[in-house]
């Protein structure tokens, strides 16, 4: 199967900082930085497709396309160059090492709904040891106050 599929490059896919690899894709603000997820953490918390796709390119590039096309199949090239969107967006490294590993292949990106779930609660208990009320918390994460008060309860975080 071909694909020729574009998207939108984005200036903004900085795969280098470790603490911040998934925290844009929080509702509200990101991460805080008091308590960052360790690289293990992070990688323990993906399905295990992804676990095995960060040993082909490496968690910065895996937290990019995971942004990028999370919930989205991939069409990886069968070779790569260095003016394609996706070696732009995750480097000519990760690039290669993607189209050696899959090239020709169509991958699903998971969305790593279990690490962004994981990475939401956490930030939600630093903000909540922060002063943050559940009606505050509730307002920042798109949850209801009800379902904070719940989790709280439950000792859930």
């Amino acid at each position: 199967m071909r694909c020729h599929r574009r998207m939108k490059q984005r200036s903004d896919a900085d795969a280098g900082e470790q603490l911040d690899l998934f925290a844009d894709l929080l509702p509200g603000d990101s991460l805080p930085a008091a308590e960052p997820m360790s690289d293990r953490q992070i990688i323990a918390a993906l399905p295990e497709s992804m676990r095995d796709l960060v040993a082909v390119i490496g968690l910065p590039a895996v937290a990019v396309l995971v942004r990028l096309r999370g919930g989205i199949r991939l069409c990886v090239p069968v070779a790569a160059s260095d003016d394609h969107w996706l070696a732009q967006e995750i480097g000519v490294d990760a690039m290669t090492a993607l189209c050696q590993h899959y090239g020709g292949e169509e991958i699903q990106v998971a969305r790593c709904r279990d690490l962004v779930n994981l990475m939401t609660r956490q930030a939600m208990r630093e903000d909540a040891r922060g002063g943050l009320s559940n009606a505050r918390l509730a307002r920042k994460y798109g949850y209801t106050e009800r379902w904070i008060t719940a989790l709280r309860k439950k000792g859930e975080w």
